[in-house]
């Protein structure tokens, strides 16, 4: 069944350490599977894994859809530990989990680290998208100010 399933790519996957392609093909299939009670043991991963596990810890979060980790993922963004790419990967997960007006205005902020300022737009033109606001971002004599306007939902082209 899919719970022994999963269950037995847990275990695989803390077992594996000595190669590095056997706990990303893991962690790729406990995001197939779809079960969110991996979403614990993929946050740990993330903290310990190297940055093509870490990408692929990443996107398989985000492909499991579960919005109540936004505020660790923001955490992580904001962490110097993780090296550029790792904080690339957050972002694009970011991207398709952050839905609330809270959580932009705080990903907006990492607008001004150049270093991921890239990934962190493309995050905000994703979710905006998806949620149907639009950012505006004003510097002027009174200090920076965001403002998040609903504009409605952009139709698949």
């Amino acid at each position: 069944d899919e719970q022994t399933a999963v269950s037995s790519l847990q275990q695989l996957r803390s077992r594996a350490l000595v190669d590095q392609k056997t706990p990303w093909s893991i962690t790729e299939a406990l995001g197939r599977l779809g079960d969110d009670s991996v979403i614990p043991d993929l946050l740990q991963l993330l903290y310990q894994s190297s940055h093509e596990v870490f990408s692929m810890t990443a996107e398989t979060l985000a492909s499991l859809g579960d919005r109540s980790i936004v505020p660790e993922l923001l955490e992580l963004l904001a962490d110097p530990q993780i090296d550029k790419e790792g904080r690339w990967s957050i972002a694009s997960a970011l991207g398709q989990l952050i839905d609330d007006e809270a959580n932009l205005r705080t990903l907006v902020d990492f607008l001004q680290e150049p270093e991921i300022a890239s990934p962190v737009l493309r995050a905000l033109w994703i979710a905006c998208r998806r949620v149907g606001v639009r950012i505006f971002k004003m510097d002027g004599l009174t200090g920076q100010q965001v403002e998040i306007e609903k504009w409605g939902l952009v139709p698949n082209l």
